[in-house]
């Protein structure tokens, strides 16, 4: 006899109580949750007058609904378990993802900055062709046409 509702730590008792040895002195013996007084088991027999409300099983009943129970918490615990695995597999793979486009953007990186200096070559004049030296030669040129021109009108004087 069970009633509806009866914490999972019970059902080792009514295992115990219900299919270990019916008929044995604690057969006739109530057990109920100290939280909830309510919620016994008590093994009977047939003829026996049922001492309280509840749900009548068989032993065979009774200890297929703890074995179901049983069953039911330890799938909960392997879900729960497999759920925190393949949390744990996906965040090693975002980690993994994560340095992987550290690499490869500091790859680019290099490689664009590779690219600049081959395209600031290919695109800056050649020496003789800047501005600096360009300026630099026409001063010493002009320099050099007055220095020649005074010398000039010195001769001739």
């Amino acid at each position: 006899m069970i009633l509806k509702h009866w914490p999972k730590h019970w059902s080792a008792l009514l295992a115990f109580s219900l299919c270990a040895a019916p008929g044995a002195s604690y057969a006739s013996e109530r057990h109920c949750d100290p939280k909830d007084p309510q919620s016994c088991v008590q093994a009977v027999t047939e003829g026996e007058q049922v001492p309280f409300p509840g749900v009548l099983m068989t032993h065979r009943r009774a200890a297929k609904l703890v074995t179901t129970t049983e069953q039911c918490a330890d799938e909960k615990a392997l879900s729960l378990e497999e759920a925190s695995e393949l949390h744990l597999i996906q965040l090693k793979l975002a980690e993994d993802l994560r340095i992987n486009d550290q690499q490869a953007h500091k790859l680019q990186l290099g490689l664009m900055q590779k690219r600049m200096i081959q395209m600031e070559k290919e695109l800056s004049p050649p020496w003789y062709e800047r501005s600096v030296f360009v300026a630099a030669v026409s001063v010493l040129a002009t320099v050099a046409v007055f220095a020649g021109a005074v010398k000039t009108v010195e001769v001739l004087r």
